[in-house]
């Protein structure tokens, strides 16, 4: 094995496990296809960024500065906001991380791909709103009928919201405001390269789905020179919070689970060694103990600059408004009858029930599929990865280098 790893790793395709595609739960249904329950209700979460985190303002705080060589260094110094300088990661951003992570953890369709590479067939995007993976399920699908050039389409049964920053964040100013650190100039970041067939194809077929390496350190990769080719930021530190909500209807319980476990993903890791989980015992409300250290776990990596460290971040539910349909619908007023608010203990009881529902289906355990055990073994921090960068085209790594099982990588703790 080579002393580094590249940035990113894949979770595979596995043409001879085919896409599981159903029919939806439509709607206005308040009863499963099954005749089990549907579950309607609030998600409010926190996300702690673990490591500095940046989303680019694209219209204000933009600038450039002039080289030697003519050309234009990019300088990006204002984050993501709607207007009153409040940093903000897009809800429609979170909602395409999240989707990603949940279309890994539930084998789900490859909804956004456009890559050079064949897919499997059984991973094609969705089509037909009568027979859909369990993502589109969740998040909805769109697509053209090549036939008679109608634009098919399911809305997703799951809205996300903007995340705003908020004053419960543990790195502030003075005076309670964000902290932002000092502008860094980032190093070289480039665009997805698919030629690069040993890294994006195996065999004849693409080889799954891309995700980014959290650092050992949760520093982020800066560089001493400018170019046209990397930019200087103003990131927010690590320890920067954000809240948002997530609505979601008419989900039976599979969903609901996949639902949860995509948002919060898991503090704890099955062990590498056994192939057993281990699972979150629930006490955990936020993924950093009393003295601020990051405790080890399964992270998101959001926004901007994920390959040179930026983004690493845990997302926890804080408080669960569940909703009960038929009861709603009894009660003399519907805006307030059915709901049932859990928070503290009793919530995070809740969240952990349906995180070992999704792991365990059958209530048996046993070890995990491939692609969840691929999808938490690259989000894991820490991954004893101590070396994690690009192999140099200048001295020969570039011809030698393959990127590596993902589950081969990493020792157990």
């Amino acid at each position: 094995m080579t002393s580094f790893v590249n940035p990113f790793n894949f979770v595979g395709l596995d043409p001879a496990t085919p896409v599981k595609r159903e029919h939806p739960e439509m709607h206005q249904a308040v009863i499963a296809q099954d005749g089990g329950l549907l579950f309607s209700g609030r998600l409010l979460c926190y996300i702690a960024a673990i490591s500095p985190i940046f989303i680019p303002h694209r219209t204000r705080g933009v600038s450039t500065d002039n080289l030697p060589n003519g050309k234009r260094h990019p300088r990006f110094s204002k984050f993501f906001d709607l207007g009153d300088d409040i940093p903000v990661i897009p809800g429609a951003s979170l909602k395409g991380a999240i989707r990603s992570v949940a279309e890994a953890l539930a084998n789900g369709c490859m909804s956004t791909y456009a890559e050079a590479y064949p897919l499997p067939s059984s991973y094609t995007p969705c089509s037909d709103f009568r027979s859909l993976c369990p993502t589109c399920r969740l998040f909805g699908m769109s697509t053209a009928d090549q036939a008679s050039e109608e634009q098919l389409f399911f809305k997703g049964r799951v809205s996300i919201g903007d995340a705003r920053w908020t004053t419960a964040s543990a790195a502030h100013t003075a005076d309670g405001g964000p902290l932002y650190l000092q502008e860094v100039t980032l190093a070289i970041l480039s665009s997805p390269r698919p030629r690069h067939t040993r890294f994006y194809r195996r065999g004849k077929f693409a080889r799954g789905r891309k995700f980014y390496y959290h650092r050992d350190g949760l520093g982020i990769v800066t560089s001493d020179r400018k170019s046209n080719q990397n930019c200087t930021v103003k990131p927010l530190a690590a320890g920067s919070m954000f809240q948002f909500e997530v609505t979601y209807h008419q989900l039976t319980q599979a969903e609901l689970a996949l639902l949860v476990f995509a948002l919060e993903l898991d503090p704890k890791l099955r062990s590498l060694a056994t192939g057993m989980p281990r699972v979150d015992d629930g006490k955990l409300i936020f993924r950093t103990n009393p003295q601020g250290q990051v405790v080890p776990g399964v992270y998101h990596k959001l926004g901007y600059g994920k390959p040179i460290g930026l983004g690493s971040a845990a997302i926890n539910i804080i408080r669960w408004d569940a909703c009960d349909d038929k009861a709603r619908y009894a009660a003399p007023d519907p805006a307030d009858g059915g709901i049932q608010r859990l928070e503290g203990q009793e919530m995070r009881d809740q969240v952990l029930n349906y995180k070992r529902q999704f792991l365990f289906p059958d209530g048996n355990p046993q070890a995990l599929p491939r692609h969840v055990s691929e999808t938490m073994a690259i989000l894991r921090w820490p991954n004893n990865l101590r070396q994690i960068r690009y192999p140099n085209h200048n001295n020969g790594e570039f011809d030698d280098y393959d990127l590596p099982d993902p589950l081969l990588i990493l020792h157990d703790e």
